[in-house]
């Protein structure tokens, strides 16, 4: 059974993730070796033109094939981390994310220490400090993780589609809140973490659990942004959706 990390938000609500462990992190890193592998190949494939350049450009087509080729190797976990929230295609493939301490999102500042690290946790070959590191650690951290302060978990992954009644036997709810009028700067990184994990956890809860969660993340948003409790009319999880959903859409993400 896989090892969990629970992390209590601000709002006093636990959230569980599961950690991905040693095989599910190799799986990962083999995707994205092969991928790196590729694109190797297809630069050194590029740059086999070079015989055809003028004799003055051939040292010069050598140096930037290198500068390349170096890039893909060491930029590629910092680019797609920083680019993806945590992913590379391999993790993306696996099912993976890497999370600051806290279940916050990465920054650029804990994945550029953590894919330094990294050639420590290669030492002395075949990432064999890291393995054994991942192995020994009670949340699963490889050096990169320890001094970034980051967690490699696995996500949520999708349930089959539910067959649901259409817009002509269901009128669709009003909405609970104009969120026209909440700025984009009033929810953080915490609070949507906390929104995404109620939406795909809550269709879990009985209906009971369900308001009592909803109302207790709730009721300390609604205050911050202004809007009344009596607006949302005890329709505190349709306000959690509408509110994270608002934003996704604001933000493109």
């Amino acid at each position: 059974m896989p090892r969990e990390v629970v992390i209590l938000t601000p709002e006093n609500v636990e959230l569980r993730y599961a950690l991905a462990g040693l095989g599910s992190r190799f799986l990962a890193l083999f995707v994205d070796v092969v991928v790196q592998g590729l694109a190797v190949a297809g630069v050194v494939a590029a740059f086999s033109l070079a015989n055809v350049l003028p004799k003055e450009l051939v040292s010069w087509a050598g140096g930037l094939l290198f500068s390349l080729i170096f890039l893909i190797w060491w930029g590629y976990f910092i680019f797609f981390e920083a680019l993806w929230s945590g992913q590379t295609p391999g993790k993306r493939w696996a099912g993976l994310r890497v999370l600051r301490d806290g279940g916050f999102p990465v920054d650029f500042r804990a994945v550029l220490i953590r894919n330094l690290v990294r050639l420590l946790d290669f030492l002395p070959g075949l990432y064999t400090f890291g393995c054994i590191a991942i192995l020994l650690h009670p949340q699963c951290k490889r050096l990169g993780d320890m001094a970034a302060g980051t967690i490699v978990v696995r996500e949520r992954e999708e349930e089959e589609p539910v067959s649901r009644p259409t817009p002509a036997e269901t009128p669709p709810s009003t909405p609970v809140f104009d969120p026209t009028l909440v700025p984009l700067h009033a929810l953080r990184p915490q609070d949507l973490q906390v929104l995404r994990h109620f939406r795909e956890r809550r269709e879990e809860l009985d209906a009971e659990t369900q308001q009592r969660i909803a109302r207790k993340i709730a009721q300390p948003l609604l205050r911050r942004l202004g809007i009344a409790e009596e607006q949302v009319q005890g329709r505190y999880g349709q306000f959690l959706e509408e509110l994270v959903s608002w934003y996704e859409r604001q933000m493109g993400v």
